[in-house]
């Protein structure tokens, strides 16, 4: 079995996150996804939305499929979200699972940055989404480890639908029917604190 770990803000959810996970499953590339919404990453901004707002609107987006998970495990966890102690932690406690790290393309260029990188690589492959915004170049050293996703980019950014939902112009096509409605029904983003960073 092999399961995609897709870590983020998810700040918020958005129909990029999800037809990214429709498009690995049915491509037969991950037989499940594991979400990991994270506490706080070392190399980004500050989360807008609370963790209890961005899980339950995680939790709205997916729904009933048995075939993604919910994984609190990085919120759980005192600190700064640190990719290694996910993967290690999910690796040592599954290691019957083949388990691929889900990166975007602005995260390759920033790989030999990550805390103990070369760690990560002993222990999962990289699966990298396209952004759209630029050719992919796949560094030398990662060209054995890491599979592009093809045909796929990520269009969306959930900074820009933040920015979107604080000038009242977002629209349908951007966030899942729940998750607009959640973020309405509790005010979010539309200060200039919830709308910055990413």
């Amino acid at each position: 079995m092999v399961v995609g770990i897709y870590g983020g803000a998810f700040d918020p959810v958005h129909n990029g996150h999800l037809a990214l996970v429709k498009e690995l499953l049915s491509s037969g590339i991950c037989s499940r996804i594991k979400l990991i919404p994270a506490a706080h990453s070392p190399l980004k901004n500050k989360a807008s939305a609370s963790q209890f707002d961005r899980l339950n609107m995680l939790k709205l987006a997916i729904g009933s499929n048995s075939l993604v998970e919910i994984d609190e495990l990085e919120i759980n966890r005192s600190g700064s979200s640190w990719t290694i102690e996910t993967v290690r932690t999910l690796t040592e406690n599954s290691p019957q699972i083949t388990f691929k790290l889900i990166i975007g393309q602005d995260n390759l260029v920033l790989f030999d940055k990550w805390k103990n990188h070369k760690e990560i690589l002993d222990m999962v492959d990289l699966i990298v989404i396209p952004r759209g915004d630029g050719e992919l170049v796949v560094p030398e050293y990662l060209s054995h480890k890491c599979q592009v996703l093809e045909g796929f980019s990520m269009p969306q950014s959930s900074s820009d639908i933040r920015k979107a939902i604080s000038c009242g112009v977002i629209g349908k096509d951007d966030l899942p029917a729940s998750v607009l409605e959640y973020i309405r029904d509790n005010n979010l983003y539309n200060t200039a604190e919830q709308i910055s960073g990413d």
